[in-house]
């Protein structure tokens, strides 16, 4: 069962005294986490970079902080978020960002994330001027 789902399930309960609904605050976390990374996505498509890379700058310190920084959708996160530091040619952080993404640790991203990721690594080395 995926994340989202799993949180969904737990997300809502009713207290026996009161019948009152109380939130699951992971549940939260998981719709800002969403919510952030829509508004990168937007941000992305409306040239403003800056605001994409802080935008998924927050959506990864949330991802670490619910699921742990070995979570493959905290690595896309993070690969999201190099993308967009290369695009306001901040080369040196990106690749920093890019290197955390790859070592999150075994299965934190499939064998396709980690040639996305590598490849990404790479065109940021290119930018710097090391070709590897």
């Amino acid at each position: 069962m995926r994340k989202s789902a799993a949180l969904a399930a737990l997300a809502l309960f009713a207290c026996a005294d009161t019948g009152e609904v109380l939130r699951n605050p992971d549940l939260d976390t998981v719709r800002e986490i969403r919510e952030l990374r829509q508004q990168a996505s937007a941000a992305n498509a409306a040239a403003r970079f800056l605001d994409a890379a802080t935008a998924l700058r927050s959506a990864v310190a949330l991802c670490d902080g619910v699921f742990g920084v070995g979570d493959p959708d905290c690595s896309d996160l993070r690969a999201r978020l190099g993308v967009e530091l290369l695009n306001i040619r901040r080369v040196d952080e990106a690749l920093e960002v890019f290197q955390a993404a790859l070592s999150t640790g075994d299965g934190a991203t499939s064998a396709l994330d980690n040639s996305r990721i590598r490849t990404l690594r790479a065109l940021a080395l290119g930018r710097r001027g090391e070709y590897q």
